[in-house]
């Protein structure tokens, strides 16, 4: 087909690198289709990585290379925080109250890692990573085992911004971040989750709330006085709590209202 002769429907060019339906350019000659520009990503965009591998080689070895001395590190400093948290891992294994701590890891080890720990070297794994990279973590575990915990801290310090004056707590909560976080209910539940700058407190001297299983707090929420939040109950980011929270419900706002109750969207009060 000579260069200038435009090109109909169905008809197709070969090039030494690829093959180009002609089918979207009927009309074109060739010589302006050979000639066309490759094509770019959107505007404000990077191409896609896999594309940045395959035009640079060097570029997708380099970049393994770097996950890989990552990687080594990372095991390295996990090897080194496991010699330094012998008497730690020794007081998990030996303490009264094993099995709840077990039952904290599953947790995190599901929450953060993504994977189930059943065997005891997966516990003893998981336990040193949360005591070396999470930090409210090592808050739970010193409240779980009392003072020998007290003793421990001054090889493996706690979150300082985190307190926990709560002595009965169920297995499986977890605490994200723990900044600033405050919790000093009366009881708190099975599998609860609380995030960050949470206040769980006192009203006065002696009431504070008790907390139910599954709950999960919001960041930012308060939890004020002698108050039940109900099981499956969730709280909202920023909500204040002065009044019992149904179970199954979902309340936010100042001062907190329901918005769901047992999977149905509501506008009710406490």
């Amino acid at each position: 087909m000579p260069a200038d002769e435009p090109l109909s429907a169905g008809q197709s060019v070969s090039t030494k690198k690829d093959v180009v339906r002609l089918a979207p350019f009927r009309g074109i000659p060739v010589k302006l289709l050979w000639h066309l520009p490759p094509k770019q990503p959107a505007k404000g965009r990077d191409p896609p990585l896999t594309d940045i591998a395959k035009r640079n080689p060097r570029a997708n070895a380099l970049r393994s290379s770097v996950n890989a001395i990552v990687k080594f590190v990372r095991g390295a400093v996990l090897w080194l925080s496991g010699i330094r948290l012998t008497l730690h891992i020794a007081l998990m294994l030996l303490s009264s109250r094993r099995s709840v701590i077990w039952m904290d890891l599953d947790r995190w080890g599901q929450v953060l890692f993504k994977r189930k720990t059943q065997t005891l070297i997966q516990r003893v794994t998981v336990f040193v990573r949360l005591m070396t990279f999470n930090p409210e973590y090592r808050n739970l575990f010193y409240c779980r085992v009392g003072w020998f915990g007290k003793v421990l801290t001054l090889i493996c310090r706690p979150m300082p911004t985190l307190y926990i004056w709560t002595t009965k707590i169920g297995p499986g909560l977890f605490i994200q971040h723990g900044f600033c976080t405050v919790i000093a209910a009366a009881e708190i539940g099975d599998n609860c989750w609380i995030n960050q700058q949470v206040t769980i407190g006192y009203s006065n001297t002696t009431d504070r709330p008790t907390i139910g299983n599954n709950v999960s707090i919001g960041a930012g929420a308060k939890v004020i006085g002698n108050v039940t939040i109900g099981e499956n109950s969730k709280v909202g980011a920023n909500a204040v709590v002065v009044k019992n929270v149904p179970s199954n419900a979902t309340v936010v706002g100042v001062p907190a209202y329901i918005v769901k109750k047992d999977g149905v969207r509501v506008h009710l009060p406490l």
